[in-house]
């Protein structure tokens, strides 16, 4: 977390969750399983260790199937991709799964895309059963310069051929500090979007893995950067 304000940054780069007051519990020393998707989501998901990573024979939204829960997952990574978790096997007791960031889709896509499916499917009747809807979302993934939209920018940034610089980490940063700052936007928007539902109603935010924006390249896997991460409730 080393660049969330909530943790000690210096730039404001949390203040939604942070106006939360005493509603947010801020957890430490929480520590990735992996740095990178395909390998962190099935180790948080499922049996698999990494003595025995291909141990998935049930996974958590299994688990809350179940007991009764209605589960569903709304993501904007890949379904399945060279670096993304196998979805269908990882997230096999939603009741609905929907990618955005599927082969025929074209453009770019923002985390708050998301929010739409969220509010639909609070709002869908569930015949008295609990739900837990899981948000995957992009977050600071590389290329950073495309994980807010331009309209969107609390912090100066070095002008960059989107895509083409992405590995330089001096220019990326300002733009690592934006993508930062909408993922804390978009955490305020689900809130708020709970807030308005009768009855008690969680969220629960834990990040895969982190990333190196204070390294000299991109994603220094010994740094402890890319291992610590935040979680807040």
């Amino acid at each position: 977390p080393i660049r969330w304000h909530l943790y000690g940054y210096g730039r404001p780069t949390t203040p939604c969750v942070e106006s939360l007051g005493d509603a947010v519990i801020v957890f430490s020393n929480v520590t990735a399983a992996a740095v990178y998707t395909a390998q962190a989501i099935p180790l948080m998901m499922t049996p698999a260790t990494l003595e025995e990573p291909d141990d998935m024979r049930y996974s958590f939204s299994q688990v809350l199937a179940s007991l009764g829960f209605r589960a569903t997952l709304f993501s904007n990574q890949e379904r399945m991709g060279r670096f993304s978790a196998p979805g269908s096997v990882v997230f096999a007791g939603c009741e609905e799964l929907v990618f955005l960031n599927e082969t025929n889709r074209q453009g770019v896509w923002y985390d708050d895309a998301l929010l739409p499916y969220l509010t639909r499917e609070l709002s869908a009747s569930g015949e008295g059963h609990p739900k837990v809807v899981f948000l995957h979302l992009k977050g600071s993934h590389v290329t950073t310069a495309e994980r807010y939209p331009p309209d969107f920018a609390p912090f100066d940034v070095t002008p960059m051929r989107r895509s083409r610089e992405w590995v330089d980490m001096a220019k990326m940063s300002g733009h690592y500090d934006n993508s930062i700052a909408f993922t804390d936007r978009l955490l305020g928007e689900v809130v708020k979007t709970l807030q308005k539902k009768n009855g008690p109603a969680w969220m629960i935010y834990l990040p895969d893995h982190g990333d190196t924006p204070d390294a000299e390249g991109w994603r220094t896997v010994t740094s402890r950067q890319m291992w610590e991460v935040p979680m807040v409730v």
